[in-house]
């Protein structure tokens, strides 16, 4: 059983993740006010952070940057329905990007992989 954190301003991934995810006995809570993540964050042990990097239209690479200073080893993959960012963008600290496609085939195999290697 894993405690996984999503953060994204819009339900819908909380939603989807949870209900991919919890009858496989995996715990998830979604935040999605920027404002609130690090007190939601240091509340408990996350085994895996799902976070939108847009949040209300601002780019939170400081908020990346916070959750890994805070707690390294805990994976966070990047989930944006925007396109990857090319070779030279992606960060040391993002533990993966997934696109927004909705493909739940895709975002579980991404989660599975995360957990597993912990």
């Amino acid at each position: 059983m894993a405690n996984i954190l999503v953060i994204d301003e819009h339900p819908s991934l909380e939603k989807l993740v949870s209900e991919t995810l919890l009858p496989q006995g995996h715990l998830v809570y979604g935040v999605s006010d920027a404002e609130n993540v690090m007190e939601v964050f240091s509340s408990s042990k996350w085994d895996l952070i799902l976070m939108d990097l847009y949040i209300n239209g601002v780019e939170r690479w400081d908020l990346l940057e916070q959750l890994k200073l805070h707690d390294p080893p805990v994976p966070i993959l990047i989930v944006s329905a925007f396109e990857p960012p090319l070779d030279k963008y992606l960060r040391e600290d993002m533990d993966g990007y997934i696109q927004k496609d909705w493909n739940i085939n895709g975002l579980k195999r991404h989660i599975h992989e995360k957990l597993s290697a912990q």
